[in-house]
C-alpha cells in the first residue's frame, strides 16, 4: 500500500480533483460491480462508495484535500484496505489511483464448493433492462412463468396475456426466439418450466429494428442456461410442490462439446392439477325489465407435460457455424367445469337457475425444427447469417357441456339438454432470413441489414353439436375458418459507440398479405399494407458515473388468429366469446428518457402513443341477456410512464432491490357500442426484493409485488393485487444444491374487474391456485472447463407468438 501514501506525498495545490482506478483479482481480470469506499480518515461516517464498472474502472469526482483510505468489497473476495493517503489537490486535476488487486477468500469458501462473483440483478443496458435471475432463490424454486409474474413492471391480466410497464400487447421471446405459441398455451410451457433453467430475463420496451415490428408493448425475451464446458457433462433437476393440489417437475440437460462440435440435448416432463374459480355478478336491463345473473364457475384441470430440445452445432474452422435444432412440447390435459348461474328479478330473490358440468380432454403438439449458418467474413467481425425455420402446431379440444335449468325448488324448468364443442387447430409456419453485419473504425461503427420472408397458414374446423335421440347433429355456430398470412420484411441498423455518446438507429419495413376466410359462410377478408418502422437511441455519459438515454420506436400488433375467427365458444348459455374478422392491427410510437446513476440506479420517464387499438371488449345484450367477450378496435390510448429502479447493499452480505413504477392511462372512442369511451386512470405498482446470504452455502431470498387498481381497453381492474414470496438455497456440495420456495404466502393474488362502459353492470372475480410451496433439487455431474467459445442461436418466427389454440 506504500504506492497510494507516495503518490499523495507530493502537493496539488487547493481545490477539488478527480480519483480513478481500476480493479481487478490477482489474475489480472477486470472485476464489475466490486463496491470501492473512499473514506475520511478523520471521520469514517464520510465515506462515498461506488460501483466498479464492467471493464473493472472506478471513478470519485469532487474529491477535496485531506486524508482517506480506500475499502473495497466483492462477493467471495477478501476484504481489501489502503494505507491512509493525503490528498492536496488543484482544481480539474485527475489522479489515476494504483490498480486495486483482490484475494479470493479461501479460508471461508466450503470444501469444493466453487464461489464466483454474481452478477447484480439488475443491470440498464442502451436498448433495454436485463434482470439476472439466475442467481435468485426464489426463482430456482419456481416456475419461468411465475418468475415473470414477479420481474419489474410486469403484469399478468386474467387471461395471461402479459404486459409491460402498463403497456399490454407485449411480445414474449425465449433465447431471442418466439415460443409459436397463444397466451394461454405460452403460459402453459411457462408454467412447466422450472425456474433452474432460465438465465436472465430482459425487458426491452423500445426494441431496435432488427426485431420484427410485432408487439407494441415491447419485448421480454426469457434467456435460458445455456452450456459451454468441455467434454460430457449436465445437470438433473427435480421439482415437488403443493397448493391445494400436487406439482412436480422433473428434467435433464446433457451436453456433449469438443472443439468442432456441440450437442446439446434437454427433455423435461412434468404433471400438475390445478383450479382456476370466477364468479360474475351482473344486471341486465331491457327497457323496465331487470333481471340479475350470480354465477359461479369452477375449473379444475390435470394436466401432463412433455418438452424436448435437440441442437447440434458444428464448427468446422473459425469462421463457420453450422447449426440444425428440433424442439417440441406435448401436452394432454382433462378438466372438469361445474357452472351454477341463479337467475332473479330485481327483487334479488332466485327463480330459475342454471346448471353445468362440462367435462374437457385436449391435447395438443407444437413441434420447431430449422437449420442456420454463421460466417466471419474477415477479421474485422463482419458476419453473414442464413436461418430458416419451420414449425407446425396441432391441438385437438372437445368439450361437453350437460346444462340442467331448475325452479327455486329445484324442480326442473325444461329439459335438460347436452352439447358438444370440437375445437382442433393446425397452424403452419415458415421462414427463412439473413442477416449482415459489418464493423468499421476500431469497431466503434457496426452496420446491420437484413430481411425476413414468413408465410403462416391456420385452418381451424369448429364444430358445435347437439345431442338429440342419442346422437349428435351440428348445429349452424359450426364453423370453419381458414387464415393466411405472408410477411415480407427488411431491415438497416447503425450502431456508434463512442467514448461517451452511444448512438443506435434502425428502420425496418414490413409488407403484410393477409387472408381470412370462412368457407360455410361464403365470407373472406382480404388485407396487403405496408409499414415503415423506424427506432433510434441516444446515450450519453454526462459524467463517469451518470448516463443519459433516449429512445423512440414505432411499432404494430396483429390481430391473432383466434380474434379474428368469428366462432362461438360457450363457456354457458348466457357467457360466451366470439372472434372479430374484421379487427385492425394497432400501432405504437414510444418515446422514453432514462437516466442512470453508477450504471445500477435508473430513472425513467415515457409516452407511448397507440392508435386504432386492439382491446378486448365485454358487452351484454339486453335482449338475449348474454355477456359477450370479443375483441375490437379503440380509437386511441395515450399511456404516461414514470420508473424506478433503486439497488440498495445495506451490508455484504444483505442486499436489496425496489422497484417502482407509475402509470396514466387515458382511453378515448367517439363511439363504442352507441356510447362515447373517455377513460383516465392513473395507478402504480412496486416490487421489494431482499437477500440475505446467510453464509457461503446459505441464501435466503423475500419479494413483495403490489398492484394498484388499473384500467386496460374496457375494463378497469377495480382492487390490487397483491402477494408475498419467499426462498431459500442450499449448495450442499459442488454437484449438489437444494432450494426451498413459497410463493404468494398470504394468498392474496386475487384479480377483480368491471366494466368502464357505462350501460355496462357486471363484477368479475378470479381465483388461481397461486399459494404453492416447492422444493427443488439440482444435480450437476461431468466435466467443468470452459472454453472461449461462441453461443449461436438461430432466429425464428415472431407471429406463432399469435397462435390461440388449445388449453
Amino acid at each position: 500500500m506504500a504506492a497510494f501514501t507516495a503518490l499523495f506525498a507530493t502537493g496539488w495545490g487547493q481545490g477539488k480533483v478527480q480519483l480513478k482506478g481500476f480493479v481487478k483479482d490477482t489474475a489480472s481480470h477486470p472485476l464489475e460491480f466490486a463496491v470501492v469506499c473512499l473514506v475520511d480518515a478523520g471521520d469514517t461516517a464520510k465515506n462515498k462508495c461506488v460501483f466498479s464498472g464492467t471493464d473493472g474502472t472506478i471513478a470519485f469526482s469532487g474529491v477535496s484535500a485531506g486524508r482517506y483510505f480506500l475499502k473495497t468489497s466483492y462477493t467471495g473476495y477478501m476484504l481489501s484496505r489502503t494505507d491512509v493517503f493525503a490528498v492536496s489537490a488543484g482544481t480539474g486535476d485527475t489522479i489515476v489511483l494504483p490498480d486495486i488487486v483482490l484475494k479470493q477468500d479461501a479460508a471461508k469458501m466450503l470444501k469444493e464448493v466453487s464461489v464466483t462473483a454474481q452478477k447484480p440483478l439488475i443491470e440498464k443496458k442502451i436498448d433495454r433492462v436485463v434482470v439476472n435471475v439466475e442467481n435468485s432463490v426464489i426463482a430456482k424454486g419456481n416456475t419461468a412463468l411465475e418468475i415473470l409474474q414477479s420481474a419489474p413492471g410486469v403484469a399478468e391480466s386474467k387471461d395471461g396475456n402479459l404486459s409491460l410497464r402498463g403497456k399490454e400487447g407485449t411480445m414474449v421471446l425465449i433465447n431471442d426466439k418466439p415460443t409459436y405459441l397463444s397466451a394461454a398455451d405460452l403460459a402453459e410451457l411457462l408454467r412447466n418450466t422450472p425456474g433452474t433453467n432460465v438465465h436472465a430475463i430482459e425487458l426491452i420496451t423500445n426494441p431496435p429494428a432488427k426485431y420484427e415490428a410485432q408487439g407494441t408493448g415491447g419485448i421480454i425475451n426469457i434467456k435460458m442456461k445455456t452450456n459451454k464446458t468441455l467434454g460430457f457433462n449436465g445437470t438433473v433437476n427435480a421439482m415437488g410442490g403443493y397448493g391445494k393440489y400436487y406439482k412436480w417437475n422433473t428434467g435433464v440437460t446433457v451436453n456433449f462439446r469438443t472443439k468442432k462440435t456441440n450437442l446439446s440435448v434437454n427433455y423435461i416432463t412434468s404433471g400438475n392439477q390445478r383450479f382456476n374459480d370466477q364468479t360474475v355478478e351482473r344486471t341486465n336491463i331491457n327497457k323496465d325489465l331487470i333481471t340479475r345473473f350470480d354465477q359461479e364457475a369452477d375449473r379444475v384441470r390435470r394436466i401432463g407435460y412433455n418438452h424436448f430440445n435437440v441442437s447440434m452445432e458444428y464448427f468446422p474452422n473459425d469462421r463457420s457455424t453450422f447449426r440444425i435444432f428440433a424442439d417440441g412440447s406435448f401436452i394432454n390435459a382433462t378438466q372438469t367445469l361445474y357452472n351454477n348461474t341463479r337467475i332473479s328479478r330485481e327483487t334479488g330473490k332466485p327463480d330459475s337457475s342454471y346448471e353445468s358440468v362440462a367435462p374437457l380432454k385436449s391435447d395438443y403438439g407444437d413441434y420447431r425444427y430449422g437449420a442456420s449458418y454463421e460466417y466471419k467474413l474477415d477479421t474485422t467481425g463482419s458476419t453473414l447469417g442464413l436461418d430458416f425455420n419451420a414449425g407446425r402446431f396441432d391441438s385437438r379440444e372437445v368439450t361437453q357441456y350437460n346444462n340442467a335449468y331448475y325452479l327455486p325448488d329445484r324442480k326442473p324448468l325444461r329439459q335438460a339438454d347436452t352439447l358438444r364443442i370440437s375445437s382442433p387447430v393446425k397452424i403452419d409456419i415458415y421462414s427463412f432470413n439473413t442477416d449482415y453485419s459489418r464493423p468499421w473504425l476500431d469497431r466503434k461503427h457496426v452496420l446491420d441489414a437484413g430481411m425476413k420472408v414468413t408465410y403462416i397458414k391456420t385452418n381451424n374446423n369448429f364444430g358445435y353439436d347437439s345431442l338429440r335421440n342419442g346422437t349428435f347433429f351440428p348445429t349452424v355456430f359450426s364453423n370453419h375458418f381458414i387464415y393466411r398470412e405472408n410477411v415480407n420484411a427488411g431491415y438497416v441498423n447503425y450502431n456508434f459507440k463512442g467514448d461517451k455518446t452511444a448512438i443506435q438507429a434502425g428502420l425496418r419495413v414490413e409488407q403484410t398479405n393477409s387472408e381470412g376466410i370462412s368457407p360455410d359462410a361464403g365470407e373472406g377478408v382480404k388485407r396487403h399494407y405496408i409499414d415503415f418502422f423506424p427506432s433510434a437511441f441516444i446515450d450519453r455519459k454526462l459524467s463517469a458515473v451518470s448516463t443519459l438515454n433516449l429512445a423512440y420506436s414505432r411499432r404494430i400488433d396483429r390481430p391473432s388468429y383466434e380474434d379474428l375467427n368469428p366462432f362461438v365458444y360457450f363457456l354457458d348459455q348466457f357467457t360466451f366469446s366470439q372472434g372479430n374478422p374484421y379487427l385492425k392491427p394497432q400501432y405504437s410510437n414510444s418515446f422514453e428518457l432514462n437516466y442512470t446513476l453508477l450504471d445500477t440506479y435508473n430513472a425513467s420517464v415515457s409516452y407511448v402513443r397507440v392508435g386504432q387499438v386492439m382491446s378486448e371488449v365485454v358487452k351484454t345484450d339486453p335482449v338475449s341477456k348474454t355477456l359477450v367477450f370479443s375483441f375490437d378496435n379503440l380509437a386511441r390510448e395515450d399511456i404516461f410512464s414514470f420508473a424506478l429502479t433503486l439497488p440498495v447493499s445495506i451490508t455484504p452480505w444483505w442486499s436489496g432491490l425496489v422497484f417502482f413504477n407509475a402509470n396514466l392511462n387515458h382511453i378515448v372512442t367517439p363511439d363504442f357500442d352507441g356510447v362515447p369511451l373517455d377513460a383516465r386512470r392513473a395507478s402504480y405498482n412496486f416490487n421489494v426484493n431482499q437477500t440475505i446470504n446467510i453464509d457461503k452455502a446459505t441464501k435466503c431470498e423475500v419479494n413483495f409485488g403490489y398492484q394498484s387498481p388499473y384500467i386496460t381497453g374496457t375494463v378497469f381492474y377495480n382492487k390490487p393485487q397483491y402477494g408475498l414470496d419467499f426462498g431459500v438455497s442450499r449448495t450442499i456440495s459442488r454437484h449438489f444444491s437444494a432450494s426451498l420456495s413459497v410463493k404468494d404466502i398470504l394468498y392474496t393474488r386475487a384479480r377483480y374487474f368491471t366494466s368502464l362502459l357505462p350501460n355496462q353492470q357486471y363484477q368479475y372475480h378470479q381465483r388461481l391456485e397461486t399459494r404453492i410451496a416447492r422444493l427443488t433439487l439440482t444435480y450437476k455431474f461431468g466435466n467443468s472447463k470452459i472454453p472461449k467459445a461462441k453461443n449461436n442461436s438461430s432466429a425464428s418466427e415472431k407471429e406463432m407468438n399469435r397462435i390461440k389454440g388449445a388449453n
